[in-house]
C-alpha cells in the first residue's frame, strides 16, 4: 500500500503523541514517586492501592485504640504501685507500733496517719484517665468507691478490639483488685483493722492486722501482675500491626511507587526521545519544530 503524505503526517502525529504521553507519565512519576495518576490507567493497580490504603487506616485505628488502653492500663498500674507503697508503710506502722518501745499516746499519733493512709489509698483508688474513673468497670463517670472504701461501681471487664477481629480485656476491676468480691479480701478494711487497734492501744488486735497487710500487699502484687500482663499482650498486639504496616508499605513501594532514581532517569530519556521525534518530524516534513507545534 502506497503511503501517501496524510497518512505520513498522521504517523508522525501518532508518534509524537506516544512520546508526549509517556513524558508526561514520567514528569508525574518522577515529580510524585507514584505509578498512577488516574485510576483508569491501570485499574487492577488502582484497586490494589484502594484496598491497600483502606488496611492501613485500619492498622493506623487499631493503633490509636492501642494507645490509648496502654496509656489507660499503665495509669492503673501507677496507682496500683502507689497503692503498694502505701501498704508497705501500713506494714512499717505496725512492725513499729506492735513493739513495746511505743505508749498509748504514740498509737494515737499512728492511728491518725492509718487514717490518712486510707484516705489517700481511696484517692488513688478513685483515680482518673482521660476522665474516666480506671477502676470502675463499665461505670466509667463515677468513682468505684464511697469515702469509707466502700466499693460502689461495675464488676464488669471492659475489652477492646486491638486488631481485627481480635478483642482483648484492657479492664481494671477495683472490685477484684481492691475488695472481697474475687475472693480476695477488702483492703479498705485492713487501714480500720489496724486503726482501731491503735486507738484502743490493743496489742492482740493490732497484730491481728499483720496477716492481713501481708494478705493486701500480695493481693496487690497479682493486680499488678494482670495489668502489666494485659500492657504486654496490648504491646504484641501493636508490633504485629507495625509489621503489617511495614509489609503493606514495602508492597506499595513496589507496586504502586516507583524509585525516584530510576523515574529521573527515566524522565530523561523519554523527554529526549519526545525532542528527538520532533525534532526528525519537523525535519521529514520540512517545517521548523515551531510551526508544527501550532
Amino acid at each position: 500500500m502506497r503511503v501517501t503524505p496524510r497518512m505520513y503526517v498522521y504517523m508522525m502525529q501518532q508518534n509524537i503523541s506516544v512520546a508526549q504521553k509517556q513524558f508526561y507519565t514520567a514528569s508525574y512519576q518522577a515529580s510524585t514517586t507514584k505509578k498512577l495518576k488516574y485510576a483508569a490507567d491501570d485499574p487492577t493497580l488502582a484497586s490494589y492501592q484502594m484496598n491497600s490504603n483502606m488496611a492501613l487506616d485500619d492498622i493506623d485505628h487499631f493503633l490509636s485504640t492501642n494507645a490509648v488502653q496502654k496509656e489507660r492500663l499503665d495509669n492503673a498500674e501507677s496507682a496500683l504501685s502507689g497503692m503498694t507503697d502505701i501498704f508497705q508503710r501500713l506494714k512499717e506502722i505496725f512492725v513499729s507500733s506492735a513493739s513495746g518501745q511505743y505508749n498509748s499516746q504514740n498509737r494515737i499519733t499512728f492511728a491518725d496517719e492509718v487514717a490518712s493512709l486510707k484516705a489517700h489509698f481511696i484517692q488513688t483508688a478513685n483515680m482518673q484517665a482521660d476522665g474516666s474513673f480506671v477502676f470502675a468497670g463499665f461505670k466509667t463517670e463515677s468513682a468505684p468507691f464511697d469515702a469509707t472504701g466502700q466499693f460502689v461501681g461495675d464488676a464488669n471487664e471492659r475489652e477492646a478490639e486491638v486488631s481485627k477481629g481480635l478483642f482483648l480485656s484492657v479492664g481494671t476491676p477495683g472490685s477484684r483488685y481492691l475488695t472481697e468480691l474475687d475472693g480476695g479480701i477488702n483492703l479498705f478494711k485492713v487501714f480500720d483493722t489496724l486503726e482501731s487497734g491503735l486507738r484502743s492501744n490493743d496489742i492482740a488486735k493490732i497484730k491481728s492486722a499483720s496477716p492481713l497487710i501481708d494478705q493486701g500487699l500480695s493481693q496487690l502484687t497479682s493486680a499488678r501482675i494482670d495489668v502489666s500482663g494485659k500492657i504486654g499482650r496490648l504491646d504484641l498486639a501493636a508490633q504485629t500491626l507495625e509489621e503489617n504496616k511495614n509489609l503493606i508499605n514495602d508492597s506499595r513501594s513496589q507496586f504502586i511507587s516507583v524509585d525516584p532514581i530510576e523515574a529521573i532517569a527515566t524522565l530523561k530519556q523519554v523527554s529526549d526521545n519526545y525532542k528527538a521525534s520532533v525534532q526528525i518530524a519537523a525535519k521529514t516534513l520540512n517545517i521548523s519544530i515551531l510551526e508544527y507545534m501550532k
